[in-house]
């Protein structure tokens, strides 16, 4: 995982809980404990501030970093994607945005599709991309973080066929691909599951505990927010949330 990967992480796994601010000097020995060196924390930083999702704020010789409403919205958004254990019932509404952007466009053209991707929404066509979640309030931050109000353009609308929405789904998101992860992700944590549930029993795992370490936060947000919004309905029972409940207790010491 990429040091700003990890930070996004950090922010909506801890940071977001106590206060919402951290000392550029404490993410750095944070990270520096999952193995990320001062010099890729900094660049992490200095990316993000620039790119507008974490704003920093100056005390004397010192720097502190705060997600800005637009970061906080992003971060907000994959931590729901992961940690919700239930969700609504669909609205049967799909969520369409289609985009035209010139040929001396394509950059902010290829910064959007990436932003879909990330936000799990499928290709339609090749400038259409939907979606049976509500996105709007994201859609409409990126939209005018990076200017693009004149290139794109949000629908809500129904499914008339004449295929079934499960066929739109299959056609619009790699299920195959979808399910392969869940599986592989399933099998490298099962071991972990295993050897955490003493510590959901009321057991605490404390801040050196071996076991910390080799729990890759992110790797838990990877299957599910980086691949697509149908992997919610492909999440395995039972075994996802008891792990998820369990890095839990593990990141807050058992409270």
């Amino acid at each position: 995982m990429k040091a700003r990967s990890m930070l996004f992480t950090l922010y909506g796994d801890s940071i977001q809980r106590y206060g919402g601010e951290i000392a550029a000097q404490s993410l750095i020995a944070v990270m520096g404990v999952l193995g990320f060196t001062p010099q890729a924390v900094r660049a992490a930083l200095v990316r993000t501030v620039r790119q507008g999702w974490v704003q920093r704020r100056r005390v004397g010789r010192r720097s502190f970093y705060v997600l800005t409403p637009r970061g906080r919205l992003r971060v907000e958004h994959g931590t729901r994607r992961v940690y919700a254990l239930q969700h609504r019932p669909w609205d049967r509404q799909w969520r369409i945005l289609t985009y035209t952007f010139p040929e001396s466009g394509r950059s902010k053209r290829d910064r959007l599709r990436r932003e879909l991707m990330w936000l799990g929404m499928g290709p339609l066509a090749s400038s259409t991309w939907i979606s049976p979640y509500d996105l709007h309030d994201h859609l409409a931050a990126f939209v005018e973080a990076h200017r693009l109000q004149a290139h794109v353009a949000e629908f809500v609308a129904q499914h008339l066929g004449p295929a079934a929405d499960r066929d739109l789904v299959a056609r619009c998101w790699d299920l195959t691909a979808i399910a392969r992860w869940h599986d592989d992700f399933l099998a490298g944590f099962r071991s972990r599951l295993t050897a955490l549930r003493p510590a959901h029993g009321g057991g605490r795992l404390r801040g050196e505990d071996p076991a910390r370490p080799r729990i890759p936060q992110g790797s838990v947000r990877r299957p599910v927010a980086a691949r697509g919004t149908p992997a919610r309905g492909l999440a395995r029972p039972g075994v996802c949330p008891a792990l998820l409940r369990l890095l839990s207790t593990a990141r807050c010491g058992g409270h």
